[in-house]
């Protein structure tokens, strides 16, 4: 008998080994019949490490958009998705809900836009806009988070909203000093 022909007996009664045959109670050596072709293999879990980083960069992401000195509305829905994903929730990049549909559009004409040149009624209603965008609240965001973690985010909202925006002669006064300086 030829090696090449030697091997393939041997792994076909080794594979035989694993296989149930119908009628018999033959099988792998669990007992049950085991289908060899898509071996099951468990999922890695994530570590206690890693969830522990993917709140850092939550927290870090959902500061940012109220802290500096301009609003950034580019990574909305970067951010909506990594929150929904890791709520749990059914997410997909390109359905939208309800209220990122109402809210989405007038959030995004005010890219780069500075806080304190905002209306305070727009820049006052500008935390709690992103929190509904984003579908994040204190009840899933301490969840996601954490208690402490959470609170810092709150108290970054908190601020914006209460910091006053500059009066519009100030705005003026500050235009016609850039203009005027070539």
């Amino acid at each position: 008998m030829s090696e090449r022909r030697h091997a393939d007996r041997a792994l076909e009664a080794f594979l035989t080994r694993f296989r149930a045959r119908p009628g018999t109670e033959e099988a792998g050596e669990s007992g049950r019949p085991v289908d060899v072709a898509t071996p099951t293999v468990a999922e890695p879990q994530p570590s206690t490490e890693l969830l522990a980083y993917r709140a850092q960069v939550l927290e870090f992401a959902l500061v940012r958009f109220v802290t500096g000195s301009t609003f950034d509305a580019f990574p909305l829905d970067d951010t909506a998705l990594a929150v929904g994903g890791a709520l749990g929730r059914d997410c997909e990049p390109h359905k939208k809900t309800p209220a990122q549909l109402a809210i989405g559009p007038a959030l995004q004409t005010l890219q780069f836009r500075r806080f304190d040149e905002m209306p305070a009624s727009v820049r006052q209603g500008l935390p709690a806009a992103i929190l509904e965008y984003i579908g994040v609240d204190a009840t899933s965001g301490t969840a996601l988070l954490g208690e402490s973690a959470w609170l810092r985010v709150a108290a970054a909202y908190e601020a914006l909203a209460a910091t006053p925006s500059r009066s519009v002669p100030e705005g003026l006064r500050l235009a016609v000093r850039r203009v005027l300086r070539f």
